[in-house]
């Protein structure tokens, strides 16, 4: 969250996809996440957050 190099966070988050199962945190805590929402709002909750896109997802998911 504190990178502000676009090529890095791109690396960041290639491997918090693709990368080593424990270094797939970043992706695990989306998932809690995601499912937090579905549980308050149901699709239409996680449709109104995917609306909007992924900046500022990382943050929304502290």
């Amino acid at each position: 969250m504190i990178e502000t190099n676009p090529k890095s966070q791109e690396q960041f988050i290639y491997d918090a996809n693709f990368g080593n199962y424990y270094d797939k945190y970043a992706c695990m805590c989306v998932m809690i996440s995601l499912a937090k929402e579905w549980q308050s709002g149901g699709y239409a909750r996680l449709k109104a957050l995917f609306d909007h896109g992924y900046h500022g997802f990382a943050r929304k998911c502290i």
